[in-house]
């Protein structure tokens, strides 16, 4: 069982989260990735747990986690510090859990974030980079091939080592990338798996709607060309078929297009 997690956001957001309650949609689109492939897979948000102090939420934490053995933590730069208090804790219950991180920040800082992590407390199994839904989803099922027959991590490094995509230190200490070029095909992308977030006291507010990945401008101070390296964008019915999916739940207000070339 894989458990997804988004971090609590950082004290100076706080008053915008309590206006603006949006679920984050990678998370959403790894769900439904994984459902889609008969991958047994939950959602943690912590957002909705605001309002508890440092222990209260450790307290959490340490009850949600019980029972999974894999780990996805998506981090901002703002919450990377509190993604990395989720690996300890989740380090802390069960040594052999396996954590990987993914999100813009791990992206960009990836080689420095797990030499880092190499030399102080290796919490950190995985990364990432870029679009994860079939990066993701190869390294899942190459963890619970390995889970189920017993191997350990060296004994499947080649394996990882095929997986494009992925940063992570082997079992010498070494830092492997496979940072090839991998873009996920929106006209296959399952629709993003709302229906595994707990909606209980009506907590969102916004549902986010992507039109399109990347952009064709290459602009010095934006991260789109780093993060998506084509420019694909969505078909109208596939949507309007995501509209419907949203309006059906009730439960959101308003629903927010990311659109990164404006049509």
């Amino acid at each position: 069982m894989i458990l997804l997690i988004n971090p609590k956001t950082s004290k100076s957001s706080e008053v915008q989260r309590k206006f603006f309650r949006d679920p984050n949609l990678g998370i959403l689109y790894l769900a439904a990735v994984l459902d889609s492939n008969n991958i047994p897979v939950d959602i943690l948000d912590l957002e909705q747990y605001l309002d508890l102090d440092e222990i209260e939420l450790k307290k959490v934490i340490r009850e949600k986690i019980s029972g999974y053995k894999i780990f996805g933590v998506t981090s901002l730069t703002n919450t990377f510090h509190l993604a990395l208090d989720l690996a300890k804790i989740i380090k802390e219950q069960d040594r052999n859990n396996f954590v990987v991180l993914g999100g813009p920040h791990v992206t960009f800082m990836y080689k420095e974030i797990l030499e880092n992590d190499f030399k102080t407390e290796n919490l950190i199994d995985f990364i990432c980079i870029g679009e994860s839904e079939n990066s993701f989803l190869k390294l899942v099922k190459l963890i619970n091939f390995q889970i189920s027959n017993s191997k350990n991590l060296a004994d499947i490094e080649d394996n990882l080592s095929s997986i494009q995509g992925i940063a992570f230190n082997n079992s010498k200490g070494n830092l492997i990338v496979n940072n090839a070029v991998i873009t996920t095909d929106l006209k296959r992308l399952p629709l993003p798996a709302r229906y595994k977030l707990s909606h209980e006291y009506y907590y969102y507010t916004v549902a986010n709607v992507i039109v399109n990945r990347g952009c064709p401008n290459q602009c010095s101070f934006c991260s789109r060309q780093k993060l998506f390296k084509k420019t694909k964008i969505r078909s109208i019915e596939s949507i309007l078929s995501e509209i419907r999916d949203i309006i059906s739940m009730q439960t959101y207000s308003y629903i927010n297009f990311y659109d990164n070339i404006n049509i």
